[in-house]
């Protein structure tokens, strides 16, 4: 009978090691990067003490997240070794995802979290520590990610048994058990004829359909859901300030300016910001920071740099590359689903759990090459924002140096460094873009 060859260091357990140290690799030296580059900074350069507080609370951050990104290779590595252990020992898929969710928690969460409010606020806002409250808000935030897991599991199990996930164990077990026991050799033979995997229905399928539909509620009611918090959200028409000068902005453009709020929101406080959601109905929110550290005309500004990714249909391009993402996920559901969980020692069962684990640990090095081209679209979408404020006669620029001040960060991150995790381009970069904008 026919064979070919498969060496096991191509199995998908070592392809989740190979990802975890790619991962690894381009985090660890693009923080490097940040660190050194933000060393060069001394005190001479700020003309306030809180912008230089700022630069060093923002190294030692640096050098925690280091820290941190050695401890997260060591322990994925672990997990990718032990998720046949781990599975045999829990035998659920809402057992193995708690136990999953509780060590990542303990070990690469609440120690550096700890570390950051105990001492580095400390160090930096005297009077600050690792207060109950925080320890809470991540308990629960820790909680929340459960119940949401264990509602995806429901839901996708449900998929599971419709597109027939596993298909026929019996007739299968006896050739995963041999690929389980070749695993021990360097070259793993397989038959030609052999089935690669236990599915043979359409599972991905099913899963891209019911991610690309969440993204796409999760847009379409975004300002619905927000504006449920009672007292929180207010129509900027009935500021008698700036509301007249937002109208005339909005009348330009024709958008509705009974969909401008202004936040107060808790989740929005000490943050000057405003931003547009929805791709349905649309809605701009300004938070009440902003409202107090800009004056009109500045507002105006930031308001027609939102007014401008509404114009450009910003939202709508975001969500389709955030269904292509989705799409992404999905194949590397069916990679995993076609290979079978038998290198990892679980020859005659598809467990969702553990392939929706092993699916997203595999698309997070394909996320980390994807990412810098993300994010170099959402860069577009601002300087194109920019560009639109300003040529309605508004002084972006002055607003957005403003806004820099504000929060005391007169100070830049290395430009590799931001070109790859940030979707906004640094200060200096939308200043010129502003200029070279005008200039045409």
């Amino acid at each position: 009978m026919k064979v070919f060859r498969r060496h096991k260091l191509l199995s998908i357990p070592y392809l989740l090691i190979y990802g975890a140290c790619l991962c690894f690799f381009v985090d660890f030296s693009l923080n490097l990067i940040e660190v050194n580059h933000l060393k060069d900074y001394t005190k001479n350069d700020f003309s306030e003490v809180r912008g230089y507080t700022l630069l060093n609370y923002m190294i030692d951050y640096s050098r925690l997240k280091l820290v941190k990104f050695v401890i997260t290779l060591m322990f994925s590595i672990m997990i990718y070794m032990s998720i046949s252990k781990i599975w045999k020992f829990t035998k659920g898929n809402y057992f193995f995802t708690f136990v999953l969710l509780v060590t990542e928690f303990l070990f690469t969460t609440i120690p550096f979290q700890y570390i950051q409010y105990s001492v580095f606020l400390a160090k930096y806002k005297p009077g600050s520590e690792y207060t109950r409250s925080v320890f809470t808000q991540s308990f629960f935030t820790f909680v929340g990610e459960y119940i949401g897991e264990c509602v995806l599991l429901l839901f996708l199990g449900c998929f599971a048994s419709i597109t027939h996930l596993q298909k026929n164990p019996d007739e299968n077990q006896g050739q995963n058990e041999e690929r389980l026991e070749n695993l021990n050799n360097d070259d793993e033979v397989i038959p030609a004829n052999t089935s690669r995997g236990l599915c043979d229905g359409m599972f991905w399928v099913f899963c891209f359909i019911s991610l690309s539909s969440y993204v796409v509620l999760a847009n379409v009611f975004a300002p619905s859901l927000l504006t449920l918090e009672q007292n929180a959200y207010i129509p900027i028409v009935n500021d008698n300030i700036s509301g007249p000068s937002i109208r005339n902005l909005t009348n330009k453009v024709g958008f509705p300016i009974s969909n401008v709020y202004i936040s107060y929101s808790q989740r929005d406080t000490d943050s000057p910001n405003a931003y547009l959601v929805g791709v349905a109905e649309k809605k701009i929110f300004i938070t009440e920071t902003l409202m107090k550290v800009v004056d009109t005309p500045q507002l105006c500004a930031v308001v027609g740099h939102e007014l401008g990714h509404y114009v450009h249909k910003d939202l709508i391009t975001g969500m389709f590359v955030s269904i292509g993402l989705m799409l992404v996920t999905s194949l590397v559901i069916r990679y995993v689903t076609k290979k079978s969980l038998v290198d990892f020692g679980i020859p005659n069962e598809m467990p969702v759990a553990v392939i929706l684990f092993v699916s997203s640990s595999l698309f997070k090095p394909l996320y980390s090459i994807l990412l810098p081209f993300v994010n170099s679209l959402q860069r577009r979408f601002e300087y194109n924002a920019d560009c639109f404020s300003a040529k309605l006669g508004y002084p972006i620029g002055e607003a957005l140096t403003q806004l820099f001040k504000s929060v005391g960060q007169t100070f830049e991150s290395a430009p590799v460094y931001s070109h790859y995790y940030d979707n906004h381009p640094l200060l200096s970069e939308r200043i010129e873009g502003i200029k070279s904008c005008l200039a045409k």
